[in-house]
């Protein structure tokens, strides 16, 4: 009797250590927050070259995005440092898409506005698709410049 549970033991634990990343998933909600809090620091800390990497390859004008300077101007300009963006209630979108909508403010504004961003899986993580950032009656989309 001892040997069996031994074995059943043994033989959840190779299971466990080969297939665990893919038993234990972690919440879309934690990872889609997780990237949304890593956009943010990547704009508060003015590395614009790298900032491409919080989109979904799939974006609309994604290619344009890779140039550091489309971003480093107007609302995202760095002068208007920090940016915060509040913690995302995540919802069902689309098809496997998630709608994360949080509030947003920055350095140089007394308003406070919200944004809206569709995510979409890429490989284990989740990236941003599409963006809406308002403030008052401004309404800034990220997701289509033209090319």
């Amino acid at each position: 009797m001892y040997k069996n549970i031994m074995k059943v033991a043994g033989l959840l634990f190779l299971v466990f250590i080969f297939f665990g990343c893919d038993l234990v998933k972690e919440d879309p909600t934690v990872l889609i927050n997780d990237r949304i809090n890593d956009f943010e620091s990547t704009l508060d800390s003015g590395d614009y070259v790298n900032l491409y990497k919080h989109f979904h390859p799939e974006m609309d004008s994604y290619a344009t995005y890779k140039d550091s300077t489309v971003l480093n101007a107007g609302l995202f300009s760095d002068a208007n440092a920090p940016f915060d963006f509040g913690t995302a209630v995540v919802k069902d979108g689309s098809g496997d898409d998630k709608n994360a909508v949080g509030s947003f403010s920055h350095n140089n504004t007394s308003d406070d506005g919200t944004y809206a961003a569709v995510m979409r899986q890429d490989g284990d993580d989740w990236k941003i698709l599409e963006m809406i950032i308002t403030i008052g009656t401004n309404a800034l989309p990220i997701k289509v410049l033209s090319e």
